[in-house]
């Protein structure tokens, strides 16, 4: 294969890979991620619970993108790694919190197809931002 194949195929690879910046009037993932966490962050509203909320959103907003089959795998691995202070009930709240904000995802944003690679809330006094970095999904990615 000559170099400029080479140079242009591996072009193409990372061209692909890359996030790029949300056009104007199209759904920005960090907006959607604020909408379906508002519930959480409404019922919770100290300060300190806000990067916790924003985390557990992303967890839920990636595991919505998979079958269910692989959603309840990851999920038990999930409670796998909890803390073992968390009790059957702290167990339940998690998962009942998680299939909420499953549940709001599908019906806020079902034709939302991408995968949240990275995160990043800043505070400003009392106000904070999210920023967040997300690529498209494929139906092939969704079975892995």
């Amino acid at each position: 294969m000559s170099k400029k194949k080479k140079k242009k195929k591996r072009k193409g690879k990372t061209s692909k890979l890359v996030p790029k910046p949300t056009p104007p009037g199209e759904l920005k993932i960090s907006e959607a991620v604020l909408r379906l966490n508002e519930p959480l962050r409404t019922r919770y509203q100290e300060p300190h619970r806000i990067e916790p909320i924003i985390f557990f959103t992303v967890m839920a907003w990636n595991i919505s993108l998979f079958e269910v089959e692989k959603r309840t795998e990851l999920q038990e691995k999930f409670i796998e790694k909890l803390p073992p202070e968390f009790g059957g009930e702290d167990v339940g709240i998690f998962l009942d919190s998680l299939e909420m904000l499953i549940e709001r995802k599908e019906k806020m944003f079902p034709d939302v197809q991408e995968y949240i690679l990275d995160h990043k809330v800043s505070f400003s006094g009392t106000s904070f931002s999210l920023n967040v970095t997300a690529v498209p999904i494929t139906e092939r990615e969704k079975k892995a």
